[in-house]
């Protein structure tokens, strides 16, 4: 019946969507911060077994974390995504956009303000879900929230700041900084731009969005209610007529 296979396939979609994130999530921090800040010198099974240590840490937060919203009982999922926006957000984008337009931030300086900002996220939760923090001092749930991402965003601009003031990088790392930016001022040249580049990639760009329309699809089969059938399947045919767009960019004739 569909009401008993629809919890089932979701579980299997959040599965293996978590999985792929959390692969993206463990090579990021394997390479970018352990292998380029920690060990510079690690070889190709010591970064493999970091990795999986980092993976491990990753679910057992995640699950963590589950366990603590899910304490709360009564928290909607508007709620609940609200409460892991003022989480990440800052600290995820905040040196990511400080690396790529602040020319002065060291990678030191970025993982400062990533931790510094993580750090007050999850201790700001934390003191909401265990009635640490007096709501009715902040009027209600929702101005907590929002000072909650406001503090965050700050605490995330700090670490940035004072990490990247007291970080003593390297010549060759202060080289490739000025050399980064050189790159980026570069205007980029006509002859530079291949006509047949920005179509190279359009049927991995069309299954892709065939793939997502299957999905919604299928969403729209299972799903019980009417509205949530209307928008999936639009949503669907949507993304049928994209992918074809996308198809047609590489075979002009079909």
């Amino acid at each position: 019946p569909r009401s008993t296979l629809f919890p089932y396939t979701t579980l299997f979609r959040s599965m293996a969507m978590v999985s792929a994130d959390f692969n993206v999530i463990s090579s990021v921090l394997t390479q970018d911060v352990y292998h380029r800040l920690l060990a510079k010198n690690a070889s190709e099974t010591q970064l493999l077994r970091m990795a999986r240590w980092i993976t491990l840490l990753l679910g057992g937060g995640t699950m963590l974390l589950s366990l603590v919203i899910a304490r709360g009982g009564r928290a909607s999922l508007f709620e609940t995504m609200v409460a892991v926006l003022g989480i990440f957000a800052a600290p995820t984008l905040l040196p990511v956009l400080a690396g790529l337009s602040v020319r002065w931030v060291t990678a030191r300086g970025a993982f400062a303000g990533f931790v510094a900002g993580i750090i007050t996220g999850v201790g700001a939760f934390c003191m909401k879900q265990f009635g640490i923090a007096s709501l009715g001092r902040f009027g209600d749930a929702y101005t907590y929230q929002g000072l909650e991402l406001l503090v965050t965003t700050g605490m995330t601009i700090f670490g940035l700041i004072v990490g990247s003031a007291i970080d003593h990088p390297s010549a060759t790392e202060k080289c490739n900084r000025r050399e980064f930016f050189k790159r980026i001022d570069q205007p980029v040249q006509s002859s530079e731009i291949s006509a047949s580049i920005g179509f190279a990639f359009a049927p991995v760009f069309a299954l892709s969005t065939w793939g997502v329309a299957l999905l919604l699809a299928l969403s729209c089969v299972i799903s019980q209610a009417r509205m949530a059938r209307w928008i999936d399947g639009c949503a669907a045919l949507v993304l049928l007529l994209i992918g074809r767009l996308f198809y047609r960019k590489q075979n002009p004739q079909v």
